[in-house]
């Protein structure tokens, strides 16, 4: 990701799309989904924000051409001063400082809203949930939408425990031994998200 400053003083975050998984070797940065994902995650992501929603700004999307239908896509941000995603909040001190757990409660609450409006994150992990320390508290930022989906009314609790599993593997991946992130820590996390 690379960052631009801005002549009022902000930061700008370029984000290239990418492959992961299986496909990261094969196609890389090419996509061939319509719409294309940039301008998929700025609309989700803009409407989520209408809907008070905590998540990042979006200042643009673009995409080329390099041949045919397939494409290359870019999402340009507003960085978000001050906050870390949740697995580098752990790692620096953050969660340690704020207290483990203030900062399980400000990321079921952001979930739990997400899945209120009818959202599922098809790619939530402890990277794509931003912690920060604001004038009420901590606040827990959900983004990355460009693989999310809609769905009307409340998202379905089948979903909505998917989203969870999902996001225990992310917890799982990133740490094995538990150092950070023990069994108590997430059956709190999930008392929290059901008392939301």
């Amino acid at each position: 990701m690379q960052s631009v400053k801005l002549a009022h003083g902000e930061t700008a975050l370029i984000r290239l799309y990418r492959h992961g998984g299986f496909f990261r070797g094969v196609t890389g940065e090419t996509f061939f989904t319509w719409p294309p994902r940039p301008f998929r995650e700025l609309a989700i992501t803009e409407e989520l924000r209408r809907r008070g929603l905590r998540t990042v700004e979006v200042y643009a999307a673009c995409v080329s051409r390099p041949v045919g239908p397939f494409y290359r896509g870019w999402l340009i941000t507003k960085q978000l001063v001050g906050a870390e995603d949740l697995w580098s909040a752990f790692q620096s001190g953050m969660i340690q400082r704020v207290g483990l757990e203030v900062a399980l409660r400000a990321v079921a609450e952001s979930i739990r809203a997400m899945h209120r409006e009818g959202i599922y994150h098809a790619d939530l992990n402890l990277k794509n949930l931003l912690l920060r320390v604001e004038e009420h508290g901590v606040a827990c930022y959900v983004i990355d939408y460009d693989k999310a989906r809609f769905f009307l009314g409340r998202l379905p609790d089948a979903m909505a425990n998917r989203n969870l599993t999902r996001l225990g593997r992310s917890v799982g991946r990133l740490d094995p031994e538990q150092k950070f992130f023990p069994p108590v820590a997430w059956r709190e996390f999930v008392s929290f998200y059901h008392a939301a």
